[in-house]
């Protein structure tokens, strides 16, 4: 088998049959080859009774060392060809595995894309909802800060309305005192009318209306006090209750008059303190709202 088939034949088993095309190539390449061959023996027409034997030897050596030369040469463009022909394979082979990867990419950049998209306005969405919560937040800021000063006014109220129960308070335990310190004059001037023979019925009937008037008084009885130094004052003079009888009922008239006036007082006193109790639980009732609208808030 010739140089020229032994190619093609591998050419063949490279390429599987790629083609017309191959084969054409290698026909051309092994016409190409041809004229080498006949011009190393100086051609088939050539006269060779003119060389002598000696030269026919040389010219014979030369042409096969000619031929051995091109030999080795066809045989390294057959392993070039070769090479190249792996080489040509494997690019195939990249190319193929590039293009796969590309469109993988390319399907993954769309993926990519419309997730992107999404993103963008669930992203837009949130910022969206992240302005009306704010917006929301500055309204809650602004009730809390109205519930604020609504919660400072009602503790300064309530502050105030608290000094003036221990006020009263104050007032009630002097108006007790006093209550305490009248009731016990009532009973010296009792046990003082009683020893009185001279000061007849009509004096007890006054100091029992007195007492009377006072145990009805029990909440301000700030001029008992007064009385109180006045039955001191009948407990010395006890001796001149008889003459006194009707100088003592004038002055049991003014005791009722007093304590009418006390009675007055004390109702005022009440209302104060009713009207303290609302405001105490209006402000309760603002704080509890404040501190239920801060809970919302947050």
């Amino acid at each position: 088998m010739s140089q020229s088939s032994r190619v093609r034949e591998l050419k063949k088993s490279r390429s599987g049959g790629k083609g017309s095309s191959v084969m054409s190539q290698d026909a051309h390449e092994d016409e190409n080859m041809r004229p080498m061959q006949n011009s190393s023996v100086g051609g088939a027409d050539e006269d060779l009774t003119k060389y002598s034997v000696n030269e026919l030897r040389d010219k014979l050596k030369t042409s096969r060392k000619e031929t051995s030369n091109r030999d080795v040469t066809i045989r390294a463009l057959q392993r070039n060809y070769e090479a190249l022909c792996t080489t040509h394979d494997d690019a195939k082979t990249e190319h193929v595995r590039r293009k796969e990867a590309f469109d993988a990419l390319t399907d993954k950049y769309a993926q990519t894309e419309v997730k992107l998209t999404a993103e963008i306005e669930k992203n837009r969405k949130l910022q969206k909802g992240i302005a009306e919560a704010q917006n929301e937040v500055s309204g809650a800021k602004k009730c809390f800060h109205d519930a604020k000063m609504a919660e400072d006014k009602a503790k300064e109220d309530l502050r105030l309305g608290l000094d003036r129960l221990l006020e009263m308070e104050g007032q009630w335990e002097g108006l007790q005192v006093q209550l305490a310190e009248g009731r016990a004059a009532l009973s010296r001037t009792e046990r003082s009318l009683t020893e009185s023979n001279a000061a007849g019925e009509s004096l007890k009937r006054a100091a029992a209306g007195l007492e009377q008037a006072l145990a009805v008084a029990k909440g301000e009885v700030a001029a008992w006090e007064k009385k109180g130094q006045e039955m001191e004052g009948l407990r010395a003079g006890n001796e001149a209750l008889a003459k006194e009888a009707e100088a003592r009922a004038k002055e049991a008239k003014n005791a009722e008059a007093t304590l009418r006036a006390l009675r007055e007082a004390r109702s005022s006193a009440e209302a104060k303190a009713a009207d303290l109790e609302r405001q105490l639980a209006t402000a309760k009732g603002l704080v509890e709202k404040g501190a239920k609208e801060v809970g919302g808030a947050r």
